[in-house]
């Protein structure tokens, strides 16, 4: 699978079925012994950023956004300023009463 450039999640998906497949096989007793997927070692996923958004590409984008939703718009510009994800962004409280 290395061999021929697939990406590390898709071989750790599929080494993930096929041993999943070999435990309800001996499970249900159509397979003896070991499992053979168990000495495998499935690859890491690599989850290093690729690409950021430049300055202009950000301001566009919230430009774009402000013209079409004031909520989206403010969920982008606070994701983009603080590296916040959208549920850490949804599950914001505030602890004063206004």
């Amino acid at each position: 699978m290395l061999d021929k450039s697939l990406s590390p999640r898709t071989i750790q998906y599929a080494i993930q079925t096929v041993k999943h497949m070999f435990n309800v096989a001996i499970k249900q007793g159509f397979f003896k012994g070991e499992n053979p997927t168990r000495g495998i070692k499935i690859p890491k996923k690599d989850n290093k950023r690729i690409r950021f958004l430049t300055r202009d590409e950000a301001k566009m984008l919230l430009q774009e956004l402000k013209k079409h939703s004031q909520d989206t718009y403010e969920i982008a510009y606070l994701s983009l300023y603080t590296g916040m994800r959208f549920s850490e962004i949804a599950n914001l409280t505030s602890r004063y009463r206004f």
